[in-house]
């Protein structure tokens, strides 16, 4: 399995202040991180300092609220999920951020192994982007229809590209060989606005 959305739902909650866990207690969780563990803990809190810094350009005397792995219900249609982050600003808007995670497979076009890292040619989740809306516009839609927010600011898929090392017999190790976020070098692995988001 790929935990990286439990670690960063873990370090949010440490980066906001709603958890007392420390990032170098999580890492003897998550073991398999190993080197790129200090990658997933600043990319965490990266995370939470840009949507601080959208709260600022709202109003830097307000308050956001951040939430990891939130249930949602939408009564109206009966259906619900669980919102890897959303971030609820001071003016009634919201964010909703999605972790999708890829495992690239290196034997197709698209993605290459060069001194043991992924090189993307191609954006991998452009692939999968008419599911996500989907997914992407019912969360939309709960969030305005229940739980009174008054637009939502960005509705998006963080990329997040996951390699595990492999055995002798080409059966994965749980030992992670590369990771890589949109805070990385490749033009490929970039915030996906979905759901018709709202610029600005």
């Amino acid at each position: 399995g790929n935990r990286i959305h439990g670690a960063l739902e873990e370090l949010v909650n440490y980066h906001t202040g709603q958890s007392k866990v420390t990032p170098a207690q999580l890492q003897k969780k998550y073991t398999e991180y190993g080197k790129f563990w200090k990658d997933v803990n600043a990319y965490s809190k990266y995370l939470v300092n840009e949507i601080r810094g959208i709260q600022k350009k709202i109003d830097p005397k307000g308050e956001v609220k951040i939430r990891t792995e939130l249930m949602v219900i939408n009564n109206k249609t009966d259906s619900g999920g669980t919102l890897d982050l959303v971030a609820f600003f001071s003016d009634g808007s919201a964010l909703i951020y999605d972790y999708k995670s890829k495992i690239p497979n290196v034997a197709k076009a698209g993605a290459r192994l060069i001194n043991g890292e992924v090189v993307l040619s191609k954006d991998l989740w452009l692939d999968s982007e008419e599911t996500y809306n989907l997914q992407m516009g019912q969360y939309k839609k709960t969030l305005l229809d229940q739980y009174g927010v008054t637009t939502v600011r960005r509705s998006r898929v963080l990329p997040i590209l996951i390699k595990f090392k492999q055995g002798k017999d080409k059966i994965p190790l749980n030992l992670v060989q590369d990771l890589q976020f949109e805070t990385g070098d490749s033009p490929f692995i970039k915030q996906l606005p979905l759901a018709f988001e709202k610029t600005g």
